[in-house]
């Protein structure tokens, strides 16, 4: 899933330099306490909300195919409520941050924060990934990706994976250089990388491991509906529905083994999760609720109930 946005490095930076705690403006933020009480600004607690939001502005590989949605008799991303045969984690928004203009997705190399800044400024009509100091809310790097259209950056502990048109691209982060680019088995809508794999969500409900040496397509697997941002943690996949909501996938046997609720004990199935990463133990997503739009960076804890 796309979503436009720039201007972002103030906004992400003072996040991050916070510990990485998604959507009211800057000016008027709320913070929730281990009291939860509310800081400046509206004074409202964040506990409980869900992607709160502003007004919007190849080759190689075995190839398996796993199996389906898994156990439980719930939606694929929990819209008929939590199953009682499943796992279940709570997320509870710690803060918020006002999507900025002309970007797009959000990823963290363990230090900073990167993200991808739309083309079409007065720098260039290419694309950039672009890193920050949080200390300092200083640019650290703008390089250009020599393209337009690309999505979901992923770190993969040296360098940044982006979808580009016509497949994915490994990105040098000192030059913007290419380093490798290999075909998609489908257009892809999000990306991530674990480690070791790359994890790509793809039109036509699918999800594929990708060996990034060679491009081959390892195993995939439906999740029984439209996939949309991914996050990896050891064990397991995070997984948003293009029609909203959020559940947890085992990566070894595709099957989900978790619900996902919010702080109240509720289906998030009124959110869209576009693009997730996780980030200091927190989950992050550029998320917006149904069906007033709005959008948001959303900073997760996460808590297994079960």
């Amino acid at each position: 899933m796309r979503m436009a946005a720039r201007n972002v490095i103030v906004g992400l930076a003072l996040v991050w330099a916070a510990g990485c705690s998604g959507t009211t403006p800057l000016s008027s933020q709320t913070e929730t306490g281990a009291a939860g009480t509310g800081a400046a600004g509206s004074g409202s607690s964040l506990e409980g909300t869900a992607g709160l939001g502003v007004s919007p502005t190849g080759a190689g590989g075995t190839g398996v195919i796993l199996g389906g949605v898994g156990a439980g008799g719930s939606s694929a991303y929990g819209a008929d409520g939590p199953s009682p045969t499943l796992g279940l984690y709570r997320i509870t928004a710690r803060r918020n941050l006002a999507p900025p203009a002309r970007a797009d997705g959000i990823t963290f190399d363990g230090a900073l924060p990167w993200t991808l800044a739309r083309g079409g400024s007065e720098q260039s009509f290419h694309d950039h990934v672009v890193s920050f100091d949080p200390a300092t809310v200083t640019t650290l790097k703008s390089l250009d990706v020599g393209q337009t259209y690309s999505s979901a950056p992923a770190w993969d502990g040296a360098a940044i994976w982006l979808i580009q048109a016509g497949g994915l691209a490994r990105i040098d982060v000192t030059t913007g250089a290419v380093l490798k680019s290999m075909s998609s088995p489908r257009f892809g809508r999000e990306l991530d990388h674990d480690g070791r794999w790359l994890w790509l969500t793809a039109e036509g409900d699918h999800v594929f491991q990708i060996d990034p040496a060679s491009g081959g397509v390892e195993r995939s697997f439906e999740t029984g509906g439209d996939p949309t941002g991914i996050a990896s943690r050891p064990g397991e996949l995070w997984i948003g529905g293009e029609a909203g909501g959020l559940g947890v996938w085992d990566p070894a046997t595709g099957a989900r083994v978790a619900d996902v609720v919010g702080a109240d004990g509720k289906s998030v199935a009124d959110v869209i999760f576009g693009d997730l990463c996780f980030a200091n133990g927190q989950l992050v997503a550029y998320s917006w609720r149904i069906p007033s739009k709005q959008q948001g960076v959303t900073f997760y804890d996460v808590e297994r109930l079960r």
